[in-house]
């Protein structure tokens, strides 16, 4: 039998109803998935390199939750409203990111669900101690 899935966190859905949208972390056979995105509300007078910091101070932030820290990355999706933004947070991922543990990334451009937020990242990390998230 295979470890439980383990879930944590909630985020809301839409205002109008008392339904929430996904969970904020989930862990399964030591890897754990989670998306980061600048604080919010999405501050529109940011430029992408400063929403870039923030998400990824979330993913340091969810990575610890999980006993974790960034040479646990495994995969790294970076959703960009506008491929304009590609070298400024180019800048900031690579005086982020462990450079003895690269995780495999990815960049793309596409339509966001707020027009104020320029990035979100869906990462996919060695969860080192998932029980952490069932005391969380």
């Amino acid at each position: 039998m295979s470890d439980p899935i383990v879930r944590s966190g909630r985020n809301p859905g839409s205002r109008s109803n008392d339904l929430d949208r996904s969970s904020e972390i989930i862990s399964h056979n030591g890897v754990a998935y989670f998306v980061a995105t600048p604080e919010k509300p999405y501050d529109p007078n940011l430029d992408a390199a400063q929403m870039m910091r923030q998400a990824l101070e979330k993913v340091e932030f969810r990575l610890a939750k999980l006993g974790s820290d960034k040479s646990d990355l495994l995969l790294v999706q970076i959703w960009l409203r506008d491929m304009r933004f590609f070298a400024e947070i180019n800048e900031v991922w690579d005086s982020w990111v462990d450079q003895n543990n690269l995780p495999v990334r990815c960049c793309c451009a596409c339509d966001m669900g707020n027009p104020d937020l320029k990035v979100e990242l869906v990462v996919t990390a060695r969860a080192r101690n998932a029980n952490a998230l069932e005391q969380a």
